[in-house]
């Protein structure tokens, strides 16, 4: 066998690992930027409410699907975060208040989502 018919698949080997790494990291550049858009969508409601909750319902609203989607595409990136983003995306729709405990035991303080954002980011 000549080199050049080895080459062949080789090449498009590679060009597939290429195109994979790419799509791999466009995954992951979404699911950070939609992680960065919760966060920064949180933080504002929360400084305008003073922490009250049920203040704003749609508002809140809003912020249970910002959350849900970044849990949607980060689970390309790590399923343990996008089910703790998925649980933060129903603390908000969650007309109830949750528990300080309940918070802390499902890991979805707001800065352990920011740490977890830095983390993430800082990571490759």
């Amino acid at each position: 066998m000549s080199g050049s018919v080895m080459l062949g698949p080789l090449q498009k080997l590679l060009e597939y690992f290429q195109r994979d790494r790419h799509h791999q990291s466009k995954q992951k550049d979404d699911a950070l930027a939609s992680l960065q858009l919760a966060l920064t969508n949180t933080l504002q409601y929360v400084e305008r409410s003073n922490g009250e909750k049920c203040l704003d319902r749609e508002t809140e609203y809003e912020l249970s699907q910002a959350w849900g989607d970044a849990a949607i595409k980060m689970r390309h990136v790590s399923r343990e975060l996008a089910e703790r983003l998925d649980n933060k995306a129903q603390y908000w729709a969650d007309q109830l208040k949750w528990s300080q405990e309940e918070v802390i035991d499902k890991r979805i303080r707001l800065t352990e989502m920011r740490e977890e954002l830095h983390r993430l980011i800082a990571k490759d």
